[in-house]
């Protein structure tokens, strides 16, 4: 299982690391836990990298970002400007979990993500 970060969406001898990884290792090989933060802090767009890697990933590592300054960092899962709802649509059958980096969780971050599961 392969667990990503910003890095790999940066492009390296005209080509972008992500890509190379999802389209030369089969997912037979390799399955993927897509990180909600560091795919927007790569600045790729969520949604169109999970449809196209959607066939190897079993769970999504929900982790919100706020823009301060031009500096993306961690929020509370529904704090940040992450659009939950629209990932949560792409994936109704993976397993989800939530993770804030730096602070507690809270109950409020998790009756945020019931809510959100619930009305979709």
């Amino acid at each position: 299982m392969y667990h990503n970060h910003a890095f790999e969406f940066k492009n390296v001898d005209g080509e972008c690391v992500w890509d190379h990884i999802t389209n030369t290792i089969p997912a037979e090989i390799m399955g993927l836990t897509v990180d909600t933060h560091w795919v927007a802090t790569g600045e790729r767009d969520i949604i169109e990298t999970l449809k196209s890697v959607k066939n190897r990933i079993p769970c999504v590592h929900f982790k919100d970002t706020v823009i301060v300054g031009e500096e993306r960092r961690f929020a509370p899962v529904g704090h940040g400007i992450l659009d939950f709802e629209s990932i949560i649509k792409v994936f109704l059958f993976a397993l989800f979990y939530k993770e804030q980096n730096g602070n507690e969780m809270s109950d409020e971050q998790s009756e945020y993500m019931k809510n959100l599961i619930e009305k979709i």
